[in-house]
């Protein structure tokens, strides 16, 4: 049977709007359906990142060459479900990278769990505070012993040490800011170093270059502005603190994770005929008194799709790894039970990641079949693009039922 459990959810989607109403079919592809809801969402955020790049709407012809595009797009979708490209890999990747989007700090599912209205009076202040930026110099690294080694080597202030420029990064910042996760780096005055930073994104070392006036347009012109970037703000400081509470409660069984760190620095677990029958295997890990567990597949399918920042090269990175995926399903099973993941809103994220992961299998699958080569997806031109195209409108006749 060609149609396969994406074809059904994707229809399921499609017909049925966010009030379970039948909903206007926008494009018909074979067996592939895209909502009028669905289409319009996907247009409504072209056009927001449009405006906000170039400042006004897109013009007809940019809009005209969207939709074009994304005809062309769901046709080699089209093709990659009839050729039975789509196999169950699809599947776990979407289901990883769906937790892993309601884990991010600025996902709309904590905006919906911590977002909060913002008062005149913050407004107000935040506007004075916006008056002065920072330009800071720092020093990035991944875990605290490449810190430790870095003073150990370089000395106090290694901000003067010619040989260290190259690796000296710089930006401008503004109140507020998440990104550092640290509040305190505005009371540093000009040349000032700060103390170590730790945050879900790093670790740092910050040094204040210089202290200047920014300028800003009139109050009333700023506060919608000021007030998106508060809702942010607040939103990822919600985040990290709840995060912080939930993982200082979480520990797991020391000989497990040993066994584990032996397997994965040894290489067993790229070995895929030694997994047979160990894919069940439990890591058990407790939150507070409650025991819970997790598998060695989820462990392998978190560590093989998600876009993790650093390698596993010590045992502390494997059990911060480790901790990050339970936080992750916790957050999920939260999401769950809120409702979150029925919510239109999602479920067209999670579909337009679904046909991103399938037109990346279908462009390497038919590059092996028609260039008999191993070109990645980097590799393959937009004139193989176009091909497989032109393939597809003469094999599939769409129904369009959106201005065009």
């Amino acid at each position: 049977m060609r149609v396969m459990v994406f074809l059904i959810f994707s229809l399921y989607i499609s017909v049925f709007s966010a009030y379970g109403q039948v909903s206007k079919v926008a494009l018909q592809i074979n067996d592939i359906a895209v909502s009028q809801s669905e289409f319009n969402f996907l247009l409504d955020e072209y056009v927001a990142a449009y405006k906000k790049v170039n400042g006004a709407q897109p013009p007809h012809d940019t809009l005209h060459l969207w939709k074009s595009n994304y005809i062309d797009r769901m046709l080699l979708i089209a093709d990659a479900h009839d050729r039975l490209l789509v196999n169950k890999n699809v599947d776990v990747a979407v289901q990883v990278m769906s937790k892993y989007m309601i884990a991010l700090p600025t996902s709309s599912f904590y905006l919906s769990k911590f977002g909060k209205a913002v008062s005149e009076q913050e407004l107000l202040s935040a506007y004075e505070k916006r008056k002065i930026k920072y330009e800071i110099e720092y020093f990035q690294f991944d875990n605290t012993d490449n810190l430790a080694e870095f003073f150990l080597v370089n000395g106090k202030d290694p901000f003067t040490n010619p040989s260290l420029k190259s690796s000296l990064k710089q930006i401008t910042l503004i109140w507020p800011v998440s990104k550092f996760a640290f509040e305190r780096i505005w009371n540093l005055k000009e040349g000032e170093v700060s103390h170590p930073i730790n945050s879900r994104l790093g670790h740092y070392l910050l040094r204040v270059k210089a202290i200047k006036k920014n300028e800003q347009r009139a109050f009333d012109l700023e506060k919608d502005k000021i007030s998106t970037t508060l809702k942010m703000h607040h939103q990822i400081l919600a985040n990290h603190r709840y995060v912080e509470e939930l993982k200082r409660g979480i520990e797991f069984d020391t000989s497990s994770i040993k066994q584990l760190w032996a397997d994965y620095s040894t290489g067993l677990l790229k070995k895929q005929s030694l997994l047979l029958g160990q894919e069940d295997k439990l890591l058990t890990y407790w939150i507070g008194k409650e025991k819970f567990s997790v598998r060695l597949k989820d462990f392998l399918d978190y560590y093989n799709y998600l876009p993790i920042r650093q390698k596993l090269n010590t045992l502390q990175h494997l059990y911060d790894f480790l901790i990050s995926i339970v936080v992750t399903e916790e957050l999920y099973k939260e999401a769950v039970t809120s409702g979150f993941t029925k919510e239109s809103d999602f479920l067209f994220r999670q579909n337009r990641f679904r046909n991103k992961v399938i037109l990346d299998q279908y462009y390497r699958s038919m590059a092996e079949t028609m260039l008999k080569s191993n070109d990645t997806i980097k590799g393959i031109n937009p004139h193989f693009q176009k091909e497989l195209i032109l393939k597809a409108k003469k094999k599939f006749k769409p129904i369009i039922n959106f201005e065009f």
